[in-house]
């Protein structure tokens, strides 16, 4: 995450974090993309500003989409 301003870094750390809870919560099976944003948006997160993290964390390699509407962390 270097070369990012600290705000974006908090920010996709939350959405990273929710992911992972949310996989945890789900015996690692993939989360619902709208369950993501519900959640992240209860964090603070507004959920256009979410879905472009996730959508550059997915071009980064750190989640993909298993099926449409759903995503997963690399792991």
């Amino acid at each position: 995450m270097t070369g990012k301003p600290r705000s974006s870094q908090e920010r996709i750390a939350v959405v990273l974090e929710t992911i992972g809870r949310l996989e945890e919560l789900n015996n690692g099976k993939p989360i619902k993309l709208d369950d993501v944003l519900k959640e992240v948006e209860d964090r603070g997160i507004d959920r256009s500003t979410a879905d472009k993290l996730i959508n550059l964390l997915m071009k980064q390699g750190e989640l993909y989409a298993p099926k449409p509407g759903y995503v997963k962390k690399v792991h």
